[in-house]
């Protein structure tokens, strides 16, 4: 694992936030995986992947992360 990160190249890529590019730090290893991090407002971002092209992926902010996930209540039959 050690000599991966060593291999790996440093980059910058954009990588959708919200609908804008954004740069993000990028270590990607020649086994395909990578790590893209960035500081954004309060926040830092950190994205891992593995055989996918990072700028290809778009972030943005679930208001309601439970409904997101979990989907809509069950209705009750009368």
């Amino acid at each position: 694992m050690r000599a991966q990160v060593l291999d790996a190249i440093r980059s910058e890529q954009l990588i959708v936030i919200d609908g804008t590019p954004e740069p993000f730090l990028t270590l990607t290893t020649p086994a395909g995986r990578w790590v893209a991090v960035r500081r954004h407002g309060h926040l830092t971002i950190t994205v891992a992947g593995r055989d996918l092209d990072p700028t290809t992926i778009a972030l943005e902010p679930i208001p309601d992360a439970t409904a997101r996930l979990l989907g809509p209540e069950p209705v009750d039959d009368p």
